[in-house]
This record gives C-alpha cells, structure tokens and sequence, in this order.
C-alpha cells in the first residue's frame, strides 16, 4: 500500500537493523548498542569515544511495503546542553561485498570452512557514487547494508549528545523530517553520543607504514580505460597535471585520515648522468610534491609524516645501473645518486626520517644479503640516514630452514622482516646496540592480518602486537596494489591479484578518486586504541597498557612457533571482538577516574568492566599433540602402551597449578592404567606434557579412532577439557592379492582395518556444543589398509557431490601454502614414519601424494619452500590407479614393505596418517584428526602390521 503522507520519512517498516555485527569482516568501531524493547521508536544505538576520535555503526535497511523512489539519507546535528556537533562529523557508505572462490594455507589450517565467508562485506562505497551508492530506488523486499563513521571534532565539549538518522524520500523538501512513530515501524535510527573528556592525540606509539604506488592511482582514475599507457614520471606541465595532483592528495589525506603514515617509495626525481661520471638530479618536481607531506601542510590536523623512503626503489627497477656499462661503474652510479639523495635529505631537514629499503624483485620473497651489502657500501655512515631490510639476523637453521645461515649485514640500521620471522629476543638484542626494529605486515598465526580473508580481530590486534614485539613500526606493504588497469578492473579482481589491499579503485564506481574498504576502518579502529594506551602511559598508568596488552597478545612473531617455523600454533590473541571494546572501555574509565581522583594505579577485578575483560581473556589452552601406541605381547592379552602429548599455555594473568589426567576410558578397554601429572604454569608460558596410559582390549574400531578424554583440573575449581583422539588399525592379512586398477571390488569387506571418521585440519578453535560437527568435513574418506609378506596395500575411497569428472593439468609436484597443499586438483596423502617416535620432524616421514588424475609422488621428508626440513628423493617401487565416478574417485596402491622398513618385525606399530585435499571444497582433513600441521610425526595416527 502506497504512503500518502509526504510530511515525514517513508517507514521502513521492520525493515531497519542496526547491529554491531560479529561477522567474520565487517566489525564496526565500539560500544555499539541496540535497544531489543519491540515498543522502542525506531532503532537506538549508543556510542561512546574521546574527543580525536571516529566511532562506527552499521546499519542495513529492507523495504518491506514497497519500492522507496529517490533516497536519501537525511542527518540531524548532534545536540546537548554543552554544544553541537555537525552533520559534516558523519559519513554514510554503502557496503558492497566482495566473492572470495580461494583460501591462504593459513586460513584453511585455522579456520573451519562454516565459519568462513565467503562474500564479505568489503567495499565501502560513498553514497554519491553513480555506481553501487545509495541507487535511485531501494527496492522491495532487497537488504541494502551501510557504514556510519562518527567523528567527534577537536573542540566538542564533553557531555552527552543525541542525533538522529533517517530517510528522505522523494517528494519531500529539504527541511528535517519530524520522527516516525513506532507505529509504523521505526523508520529513523536514534544516536545517542557520549563525549568522554579526553582527547585522542592525533599520532599512535606504532607507524603504520602504507606504501602508495602512485603509478597505479593514476592509470586506474585518470588514464583513458584500456588505453594501456604509463602515467608520466614528470607530470608538470602534462594537460591532466591538475587531476594527477588532486588524486594523490585525495589518496594520501584518506590513508593519513585513518591514522596511517602513507608514503610513496617509487616516486623518484629525475636523475641522469653528466659529463665527467658525475650525477644530476632535478629535484623541483619531487619537492612540491613531498614536501606538503613531510611539514604536515597537505594534512587537515597538520600533523607532518614521521617516516619516508628515500627515493631508490625506481633506480633498481629500472635498471638505471645497467647503462653505465659495467659493475664497477654501476656501483659508482648507485653511490653517486644515494650520496646525491642523502644530502638533499639533509639540507630540507628530512633525513632524520629517511629510510632506504633494499628492494625485492617479482620471485624473490627476502632481498639477497648481496643486495643489502651493495647499499650498505653506497651508504655514507656519517649520514643519520637508516639502511632497512626484509631480511633477519637470526640463524633459521635451529628452527628447521635447513641451509640459512646467519649473515653478517653491519651497514643495516633497520630490521624490517615479515611477522613469521621477526624473533623477539633477537631484535631486543638489535635494539640494545642501536638499531631500530620494524615488522612486516604478515599472516597468521604470527602476526596479525589486514587480508581480506581475515576476521576483524586480526587487524584490531596490530598495535598491541607491535608494542608487545617492540617494534616501533608495522610495514602494511602497497595498500593499493592492483592488476594493471583495463576495462574491467574491479574489487573483486583486486582482491584475488592481493588480499591485503585497503582501498579499491573508484573508477569501478564511476568515482575519480580511490574507495576505503572496511578493513582500512579495522586499522584505524586498531591505532586509536594504540592512542589510548599512549593516554595512559603519559598519565602514569603505562602498568595498565601493559596488562591489557599481556592479555589481548600473547604470542606473536617466532613466539609462535610450535615444531619448526613454518608451523604455527594456534592465534595468540584475542579473537572476540568484545575483548577489545571491553579494552577500550577500561582504558576510558581509567583515563576518567585519574582525572576525578587522581587514581594511579586501577585493580581490574574492582570495576564491571574491567571483570568482564578479564572474563573475555582469561583462558587455558590444551592442545592434543598426538598419541603413539606401543603393543606388548600377543592377541588376545596384547597389552597397549599409549604416550599422549599435549601442551598447555596460560592465557590468564595468574600462575595455573593444576592436575592433567585422563577421563573416562573407553568401553571395552580392561586392566586401565591411566596416569596424571601435575603442572605449574607461569601467565604466558606453555608447558608440554605427556600422559602414559596403559591396557588392554585395545582394537580398531568401525572408523579406526577412539576418543580419551583429557582434563586439567586447576586448584582453583576450574576444570578446562579437551580430548584426545586416538588413532589406531590393523592392516588385515590378506588371502588373494587384488588387482591394482582402481577397481574396490576385489577387496574384501573391511573389519579393523578401516580409516575414516576424517577431521578437518583446523579442528574447531570454538568448541562448545558444535564442536565436532564443525570439524567434519563436507565429504566422506575411507581408507581400508592390508599386507602380505612384502607389501602394504592400501584403497582409498574420496566421496564427492560432484558429477564432473574432469581431471587437471598433469603436474606431479605439489605446491604448499603454510602446510597445505593448495592445488587445483583432488589429492590424497599419506604419510608413513616406521619408528613410530613422535621426533616431530618431517624430515623422518615417507610421504606418497596421489592426485586424482593417477599423478602420483614420493618423498622421504616434506619439500616446501623455504624448506622446514631435511628432503629427499624415495625412489620406492610404487604401484599406483586412480578411477572415478560421478559420486567419487578411488586410489589404490601398492607400496614394498621393505622400501619403508627394511628391518621390519612382525607386530610393529607404524606411525600413519592419511590425509585429503578436496580442491572444490577447498577443505584438507585428516584421519588422525591432527590440527594444524598433519606433517609432524607426532600428530600421526597408529597402524599395526600382525
């Protein structure tokens, strides 16, 4: 039915949500609230924030009557007694999602596939965009979703304030709409604001460094579409010169507006070589440009930028080294044009900041020590210029990179290296004899996230995580790195050329200058709770920045590491986005009650919310490692001997003292001997630990596991629960040999000898009543295992709910993203360790991979790149088929007994695993339920050879 009044709003009858959304991407900023009461006018949120400070809501609207006609969003001031804030505080985005098809490694091994989302709300579009904005007509019964950031301008008084946000549709007048009774639905969004008094300083403890490539900017706004030209290196002069300069101040002032410290490394002066070998550099272009940045005047808080590189990156790029004929003479070039830089630097007073990044060339993943060497040369050290690289000091060979050394680089003043290789105590040493440390933006579990396929949390976590490794900036890499223009260039294609990118093209949009994503507000959100812990520590509460860090971070970086470093443990922060409102909220009160009482020290167990932050952080983690069977005697009094490892780490702020034991046993285990030991843990550390239980009755059951419980019962009353899964089957004496064709028809029913009950490798980081329904893969796995006196037979059945039986290229060498084989063809694994000892090196496990296409590999150890551990070629005498059908696809093979173990006994106990990458799905499981990393032999399950 048609509304025939124009005096007010269209309703939005039951149709208007506002949410704090806890949804994998799309996190607003703080204490977002929403009044539940059905006789409530409209929707109500609440928010509270220092002055300095933007604060964020999203809200999503459906038409339910019928189609609104020309939106638009009508903003009331915000009001109290003490003041106004402008409608102009308030910018409205429409969010627009973007398709992810494909997963990282580390995603995969930390997060199960329901938890995943696989279209995000992303893309923040201006609602003034001719595309993908606020469109001309909101359609019935279609969901549209919006961003609101509230910014609380310098000078706002402090007090409470209230606004409202509603919806003017066509036909209306300009004045502001009256409100919308509740009658017909709540069709107006009540803010109410509380301005707490203190001000946010305009900079955070930790850059955030985000490199702009200005190259990109200009051919993605202002070069003609598919035009496939290059943008000028000298735009002065150039006819589009005015929309060149407009575009990147556009660009920088957002970046710098969301607290980050933009800089652009590959613009470069231009520079050729004189007469005499000596160099020229014109330096009038480069200046105008920089130098607005550097004083602060380009910014609209004049805060000027602490940090820029000095302009080499181009240089090496370009090859500009190679027209001076030979090595000698390029490296005097190089020296001349650094020197030339580094004394411009000097005399415009920027050199303080300067920093010079060696650069990494396409297929490099760490610049060559020679490269490093090479700058360091060409570096006066009398100058105060730093010489940075991505590479480490550490020796990696204690940590399973078999073959990196440590290098000797004295030129480098900053270390800049990826989250997974910066090791605390190392750059602690670094620091001490004056060098500075930076980190580079990484991904899980060693250092937070700004990857599209990342949960909210994990870019909320950067500062503190930074401030916890000590180092004084995060490295964010190109935010705007984006697949060459065309004419089809759009987010979706942004993200899949890189995840990490903050800001989307415009032009997509019909825009003229770059978008921000939501990811980019997830890192302001994480700088500004960086500038409330500066609040404190310059009000003499630095000791409660610390707790609050201790316990939102508490590993990272090489801390994090479990058996080698390519294996991660599991997140070492806090991943519910309510622990770091409850963060923010502290610090607020703490800030507050300095000022009323003057308060220096606050007990968080004296304040509700300080006891709620407590409540969201305080954990013990048990992490089964794995179990290893050990056999005595013989059936039917064959007694097993059981070693189960586990790990435990104290998340919470107090020592844990407490007893681990095993639970119940299992029905049809007899003459149990089950052991318990005691652990005393310190706030932070992890203590590994094994349980021995012994007995008999011991068999494979119908899917070859069987479930232990485990528990640490505290002396404080609390009991934390985890269970063990105990992997175990026999590989059944075969009468007739059968045929290897793929063909299971000529394998008898299987009895003890079967695996299945496969589990994801990511386990469940939730837990709770779920718990293992999360954990299940999508599709079935069975595996069933025989032998005769020289071989082991196994027959692998891969369930599918697709028809297609197409097959991949055939490639035999498989590709490992952090652990996971990520190709784009089924696989199975299995992974074989006749010792048995748990050593958790990969280098000690046979390893066969067979893809569905019948492409089959082997290897003793696991080949990765860089290298976790030893490898080398199996030259095994395998015999392998693949078949499939419209439901499934089968392997079968036969493997000498003697090219695994050529010492074998009768009543060995192998370690044995199978694994399965399901490429559509993109899930990889495993039979003995490992988490994490299926390539350690302690994670392996058990197979009995009779």
């Amino acid at each position: 039915m048609k509304n025939r009044r124009t005096d007010r709003p269209l309703a939005w009858a039951s149709a208007l949500c506002v949410a704090c959304t806890g949804c994998q991407t799309v996190q607003p900023s703080v204490d977002v609230r929403v009044t539940s009461d059905p006789g409530a006018p409209g929707q109500h949120v609440k928010l509270a924030g220092a002055i300095n400070e933007t604060l964020s809501f999203t809200f999503s609207l459906t038409p339910s009557g019928e189609s609104i006609a020309d939106p638009r969003f009508e903003i009331q001031p915000f009001t109290s007694v003490s003041g106004r804030i402008d409608p102009s505080s308030v910018e409205i985005y429409r969010m627009q999602p973007v398709r992810l098809e494909r997963f990282p490694g580390w995603h995969i091994r930390a997060i199960p596939p329901a938890m995943r989302q696989r279209a995000p709300l992303d893309v923040l579009v201006p609602l003034h965009a001719p595309r993908g904005g606020l469109p001309g007509t909101l359609l019935a019964g279609q969901t549209y979703h919006f961003w609101a950031d509230v910014y609380i301008p310098k000078g706002t008084a402090d007090g409470s304030y209230t606004s409202q946000i509603g919806l003017r549709p066509k036909g209306q007048g300009s004045r502001p709409s009256p409100r919308i009774s509740s009658s017909e639905g709540g069709g107006v969004i009540d803010v109410e604001l509380t301005v707490w008094p203190m001000v946010l300083p305009d900079e955070s403890p930790i850059a955030f460094v985000a490199d702009v490539d200005h190259e990109a900017l200009f051919e993605h706004h202002v070069l003609a579409e598919g035009s496939g030209g290059r943008p000028p290196e000298d735009w002065r002069g150039h006819p589009q010169a005015a929309e060149y300069d407009r575009l990147l101040t556009a660009t920088m002032r957002t970046l710098h507006g969301h607290r980050l410290m933009p800089v652009l490394p590959a613009l470069a002066p231009q520079v050729r070589m004189a007469s005499g070998g000596s160099v020229e550099v014109d330096w009038a272009h480069y200046d105008a440009i920089v130098e607005p940045m550097l004083s602060g005047r380009l910014f609209f808080d004049r805060t000027p930028l602490s940090v820029w590189p000095v302009p080499v990156a181009r240089l090496f790029a370009m090859g500009a080294t190679a027209s001076c004929g030979n090595a000698s003479a390029s490296a005097e070039f190089m020296r001349r044009y650094i020197s030339a830089c580094i004394e411009h630097f000097e005399e415009r007073g920027w050199a303080g900041r300067a920093y010079i990044l060696a650069p990494i060339f396409e297929a490099e993943t760490i610049e060559p020590a020679e490269r490093v060497r090479q700058l360091g040369a060409a570096v006066a050290r009398t100058h105060d210029v730093r010489l940075a690289t991505r590479r480490f000091p550490q020796d990696m060979s204690p940590y399973g990179w078999v073959g990196f050394g440590q290098e000797e680089l004295p030129d480098v003043d900053l270390w800049l290296p990826p989250a997974q290789f910066y090791a605390t105590d190392v750059m602690e040493q670094q620091r001490r004899v004056g060098k500075a440390t930076w980190v580079a933006i990484d991904r899980p579990p060693f250092g937070g996230s700004i990857s599209l396929h990342a949960p909210a949390t994990h870019a909320q976590i950067l500062s503190w995580q930074a401030a916890s490794m000590g180092a004084a900036a995060i490295h964010l890499g190109t935010v705007n790195d984006w697949p060459p223009a065309g004419n089809n260039v759009g987010p979706l294609e942004c993200v899949a050329h890189n995840p990490d990118v903050l800001l989307y093209p415009g032009r997509w949009f019909g825009l003229d200058e770059p978008i921000p994503s939501v990811r980019l507000k997830q890192v302001r959100r994480s700088q500004q709770d960086a500038a409330y812990a500066r609040l404190l520590a310059e009000h003499g509460l630095a000791g409660l920045a610390e707790e609050i860090r201790l316990r939102l971070s508490s590993r990272a970086g090489s801390d994090a590491y479990r058996t080698h470093f390519a294996d991660g443990r599991s997140m070492g922060w806090a991943t519910d986005a309510l622990a770091y409102n409850l963060a923010r909220q502290v610090m607020a009160e703490a800030m507050m009650s300095v000022a009323a009482a003057g308060k220096r020290t606050i007990d968080l167990r004296r304040t509700m919310a300080g006891l709620a932050f407590l409540s969201a952080t305080e954990t013990v983690e048990l992490h089964v490692d794995g179990s290893r069977v050990r056999l005595r005697g013989s059936p039917p009094t064959m007694e097993a001997e059981i070693d189960t490892q586990l790990t435990v780490t104290n998340l919470r702020a107090a020592p844990v003292t407490g007893v681990v034991r095993f639970g119940q046993p299992p029905p049809g285990w007899t003459n149990v001997a089950l052991d318990e030991t005691t652990l005393s843990i310190e706030p932070g550390d992890a203590r590994r630990t094994t349980l021995l239980t012994t007995a008999t009755g011991l068999a494979s059951g119908p899917d070859g596991v069987t479930l232990l419980p485990i528990e640490l019962a505290g002396d404080d009353g609390v009991v934390y629960r985890q269970t063990s899964r105990i992997a175990f089957l026999t590989a059944t004496p075969l009468v007739t040999r059968p045929r290897i064709d793929g063909d299971l028809s000529d394998w008898p029913p299987g009895q003890q000898n079967v695996a299945s009950n496969f589990r994801l490798i990511s386990g469940d980081p939730i837990g709770g009543r779920d718990s293992m329904e999360r954990s299940r893969p999508g599709t079935r796995t069975t595996t069933l295992v025989m032998r005769d006196a020289e071989n082991l037979y196994l027959a692998v059945t891969c369930e599918s709910d697709r028809h297609d039986d197409q097959h991949a290229t055939r490639r035999k060498g498989i590709h490992y993203d952090d652990l996971i084989p990520t190709e784009d063809e089924d696989l199975i694994e299995v992974l074989i360790d006749p010792s048995n000892a748990g050593t958790r090196s990969p280098s000690d496990l046979f390893h066969i991979a067979v893809k569905k296409s019948g492409t089959d590999l082997t290897e003793k150890g696991i080949l990765t790149d860089p290298p976790c551990s030893a490898h080398q070629p199996w030259p095994v005498k395998i015999e392998v088929a693949t078949k499939s059908s419209s439901r499934r696809w089968m392997v079968e093979m036969r493997l000498p007994l003697a090219d695994i173990d050529p010492d074998l006994q009768a009543g060995a106990v192998w370690g044995f695993n199978v694994t399965r990458w399901d490429a559509e799905r993109q899930e990889f499981s495993t039979w003995s339920g490992a988490v994490g990393n299926a390539y350690d032999p302690m994670s392996l399950g058990n197979l009995f050879l009779p």
